[in-house]
C-alpha cells in the first residue's frame, strides 16, 4: 500500500530512477537505452516534419527513466533560446560525449534525422552487446544453481531408501 502511494509521487519516481542509473552494469544499459529511445524518437518525430522544439518535447517522454526526463525538461527552453541541440543535449549532461558528437555533426551536415537515427542504432548495439556479455556471465552460475538443486533433490529421495535398506539388513 504504501508502495503504491509513493509510486506516484514524481520526486519519489526521480530518485528511485536517479538509483537505478548508478547501478554498476545495469545503469549504463539503462542510459544507454534511454539516449536510444530518445535519438530514435526524435528522429521520426523530425522525419514526421514537426519543428525541433515540439518534437524535443514529445521525445523527452519516450524515455522511461523520470530522472532523465526531468533533466531533459529545460531542452525546448533551451532550443528556444537559439542553442543547438547538440549544445542544449551537452547542457543536461546525460548524453554520452560521442552520441553529442554525432549529433553535432548531423547538424552541420543538414542530416539531424539521419544521424539521430545512426545514434539509436548505435546505442541498440552497444546495449544488446552487454546484456550478450551479462548473459554469458549468468549462465554457468545459473547451471551450477540447477545441479545443485537437482542433487538436493535426489539426495531428498535416495537417503530414505538408503536407510530402509540399511535397516532391512
Amino acid at each position: 500500500f504504501v508502495y503504491s502511494l509513493l509510486k506516484r509521487k514524481e520526486k519519489i519516481l526521480v530518485i528511485r530512477d536517479r538509483i537505478k542509473l548508478k547501478i554498476p552494469y545495469g545503469g549504463s544499459i539503462l542510459l544507454e537505452s534511454g539516449v536510444s529511445l530518445f535519438s530514435r524518437t526524435l528522429g521520426l518525430i523530425l522525419e514526421a516534419g514537426i519543428s525541433l522544439v515540439s518534437a524535443v518535447g514529445i521525445a523527452n517522454h519516450a524515455v522511461p527513466n523520470y530522472f532523465i526526463i526531468q533533466k531533459s525538461r529545460q531542452l525546448p527552453e533551451l532550443i528556444k533560446d537559439g542553442k543547438s541541440l547538440s549544445e542544449s543535449l551537452s547542457r543536461i549532461d546525460f548524453f554520452p560525449p560521442l552520441s553529442l558528437d554525432m549529433i553535432r555533426i548531423g547538424e552541420a551536415s543538414a542530416n539531424l534525422e539521419g544521424m539521430l537515427s545512426e545514434v539509436a542504432d548505435y546505442y541498440d548495439e552497444k546495449i544488446q552487446a552487454k546484456i550478450d556479455i551479462f548473459i554469458s556471465l549468468i549462465e554457468p552460475i545459473v547451471i551450477v544453481f540447477m545441479g545443485l538443486i537437482v542433487a538436493a533433490m535426489l539426495l531428498s529421495v535416495y537417503l530414505p531408501i538408503f536407510n530402509i535398506i540399511r535397516v532391512v539388513r
